[in-house]
This record gives C-alpha cells, sequence and structure tokens, in this order.
C-alpha cells in the first residue's frame, strides 16, 4: 500500500468514513494497482457482499 493511500484509509476509519472511502466518494479514491492479475476480484459491489475484505 502506496504511503498516500495509507493515509487516507487512517483518515476514513478515524472519520468512521469507511463505506465512502471503499466507494471512492467525497474525496476518497481507492487507487487499483495496475498490474493486479485479471483473475482477482476487484469489483467491490461483489467483494463487500461476500465479506471478502
Amino acid at each position: 500500500m502506496v504511503r498516500k493511500e495509507k493515509e487516507l484509509l487512517l483518515k476514513a476509519i478515524e472519520k468512521n468514513e469507511i463505506i465512502k472511502y471503499l466507494q471512492g466518494r467525497d474525496g476518497y479514491r481507492v487507487e487499483m494497482e495496475p498490474w493486479t492479475p485479471a483473475h482477482l476480484l476487484t469489483d467491490w459491489t461483489k467483494i463487500i457482499p461476500w465479506g471478502i475484505y
């Protein structure tokens, strides 16, 4: 995890804004690694309901 992303995550945790962080709303943006293998799930709408987070 990049330092900037870690700081954003910690800020979201402190402000109780994890949902906004994961959705990329209100100044939060989750950057995906460009080299993520295609077989890994990257769709948050499917990952969160399954409890894989």
